[in-house]
């Protein structure tokens, strides 16, 4: 007997324009931009808040003096103070992953912020206490040298670093020069972020580093497979075969998001790969792999159970997304009733769904034993879907 749901293309046609792959570069492609080209790109029209501030400023007569601007010097230890009442406590792990072997580069090391008194030898440190504390704790084990010499651990305290200083006749600039240089004035590093710098090291500058060489691969097969990573703030990040989940992605070994990529493609490629594909998909392909489950993905048997899986959710969900929001409803539903108070699903809901109505539908292939699962007391999951959905059973 066939299989009762039948996989049926997208006939409808999608417009989009095509996105903007800042990573399909190859060595010795660089993009850079002068000041005069950075400053005709904030400049656009459509940069509407840096109009008006500069629009305010015009009208109101106000400039700013570059005689304020913060200072440079380098500061010996001895005169660097670490108030609690504006840092963090200092975090020792934290200290100890930044320290860690391989990891340590002097090059690396950012300017202490601080904040200066009138009439006080001392500065307060508002930004880099961990990296201050690092240096100096080298400084103190003998670890550091100058001018190709050792320094003398004895003379950890005249060791110098590099600090940027605001004169200030009030600890409250500090306080709040804190708040801002860890708030409102860092923009967040995405997932994207570190996943960009990551492939272009190993694409532009050969890194052999293995979490580059890692994040290129997972570039490549998206790449190959007509799908492109974004930052979620992308202007093009809803637009079909683009995928913002990094994290995710990052978090998948290179087969399985293979597998996810070549499913997208074949059967979802009208649509944004939503995060949902990455529990569902991801999900199917470690539950099928795994030693318990052994089962053999390179067969046709197993070709046309992905090809029936993929016209299930489908059918009764229209998409990934919207399996997703009903497994969310029904499994809050039978938390209720199994174990008295409701709970959110885990990743395998969703997959176990799918592999419930398939049996359902008379698949004939083998599925793993979560198909099993989030059934107890009498109840399953699967009895809790809407009756909408339900209606669309056999």
């Amino acid at each position: 007997m066939a299989y009762l749901y039948k996989w049926v293309k997208n006939k409808q046609k999608i417009k989009s324009t095509p996105v903007d792959n800042k990573l399909a570069r190859t060595k010795g492609n660089f993009k850079v931009k002068n000041v005069t080209q950075l400053v005709d790109e904030l400049n656009d029209i459509q940069n509407a808040g840096w109009h008006a501030n500069i629009a305010h400023y015009v009208a109101n007569n106000i400039y700013f003096d570059l005689d304020k601007k913060p200072k440079h010097a380098e500061i010996e230890l001895r005169l660097l103070l670490s108030d609690e009442d504006i840092q963090r406590l200092l975090d020792g792990g934290h200290c100890g992953n930044i320290s860690t072997p391989g990891v340590f580069d002097e090059r690396r090391l950012n300017p202490i912020f601080a904040v200066k008194l009138p009439g006080d030898k001392h500065y307060h440190v508002t930004d880099g206490q961990h990296t201050l504390a690092v240096i100096a704790g080298m400084a103190r084990a003998g670890l550091l040298k100058i001018g190709g010499k050792v320094i003398d651990p004895k003379d950890w305290l005249n060791v110098k670093v590099d600090v940027m200083y605001v004169e200030s006749k009030s600890l409250s600039f500090a306080r709040k020069h804190f708040l801002y240089i860890n708030g409102k004035g860092k923009k967040p590093i995405e997932d994207y972020d570190t996943h960009a710098v990551n492939t272009l090291c190993v694409r532009l500058d050969n890194d052999t580093d293995p979490e580059a060489i890692k994040a290129e691969e997972l570039q490549s097969i998206a790449e190959e497979h007509n799908i492109t990573p974004l930052s979620k703030t992308h202007p093009q990040a809803e637009e079909p075969n683009t995928v913002t989940h990094i994290s995710g992605m990052n978090g998948m070994s290179a087969d399985a998001w293979k597998f996810m990529c070549e499913n997208h493609e074949k059967y979802w490629s009208s649509e944004k790969m939503d995060n949902a594909e990455f529990g569902l998909f991801g999900g199917l392909y470690d539950h099928c792999t795994s030693k318990k489950a052994n089962i053999n993905i390179k067969t046709k048997a197993f070709a046309e159970f992905v090809r029936d899986f993929n016209a299930t959710v489908k059918a009764v969900f229209v998409n990934p997304n919207g399996l997703k929001e009903a497994a969310t409803d029904a499994y809050k539903k039978y938390s209720l009733e199994t174990i008295k108070y409701e709970k959110s699903p885990d990743k395998t809901v969703a997959l176990s769904i799918v592999l419930k109505i398939y049996k359902m539908a008379d698949g004939k292939h083998v599925v793993p034993g979560v198909a099993s699962s989030h059934a107890q007391d009498g109840h399953d999951v699967i009895d809790f879907l809407s009756d909408e959905i339900k209606a669309k059973l056999p």
